[in-house]
């Protein structure tokens, strides 16, 4: 996948370019291979599309900005996914769930491998659909802009 520009990274997450700069200006957000050249906007690859997805997921439930930073982290570095930018992702997530809990008024995640309605949880997202979507408008964005 070709990388994206800001502007089409919050198309792709259902967010705006507003709102991924703010969070990228404030540090409240980290993204391990944001690229921008000197006088260049950045860009954005698939892996950072597929967590700034996740991230916008938790935000719009109601997690502040850093929190949700901190959860997709997990997410994202959770012993049984260990994702990297190079990895395949959707091959990764196959068949994974995200649960969001607050306890405590600490939000808390985990990641599992089946759909488990006895967990106590406020929030399931099915990444493989989550990513699915993300990376099929990205490549949606890509098609056309070659068109």
């Amino acid at each position: 996948m070709e990388r994206l520009e800001i502007g089409n990274a919050a198309v792709c997450i259902g967010s705006t370019k507003q709102s991924i700069q703010k969070w990228l200006l404030k540090g409240q957000i980290t993204l391990p291979d944001v690229r921008a050249e000197k006088g260049q906007r950045a860009t954005f690859s698939a892996f950072n599309l597929c967590f700034l997805g996740l991230l916008n997921q938790f935000i719009t439930y109601g997690v502040g900005v850093r929190a949700a930073n901190s959860l997709a982290q997990s997410v994202f570095q959770d012993e049984t996914l260990l994702l990297e930018p190079t990895d395949d992702l959707l091959a990764k997530v196959q068949n994974r769930w995200v649960y969001l809990t607050k306890t405590h008024g600490e939000w808390k995640v985990g990641v599992w491998q089946r759909v488990a309605l006895d967990r106590p949880s406020t929030l399931v997202i099915d990444l493989t659909a989550l990513f699915s979507d993300v990376l099929g408008r990205a490549a949606e964005i890509g098609k056309n802009k070659v068109a």
